[in-house]
């Protein structure tokens, strides 16, 4: 019987840390995301500075 993948393995539903601690429980997913809560303008935010501190083009 195949196993049924986590809501964390599924690339249209993961949110990353943008789970509140309430999701996270009712998922099953405790322990398995930093400790941050996140919404997903935080996430999209932090990525593009990080991009943005790169030196140089790929």
């Amino acid at each position: 019987m195949p196993v049924k993948p986590t809501v964390l393995q599924d690339r249209y539903r993961n949110r990353g840390t943008a789970y509140t601690l309430e999701e996270r429980a009712r998922l099953g997913i405790t322990g398995r995301l930093p400790a941050a809560v996140e919404t997903l303008d935080d996430q999209a935010d932090r990525a593009y500075g990080q991009l943005m501190q790169k030196s140089s083009d790929l």
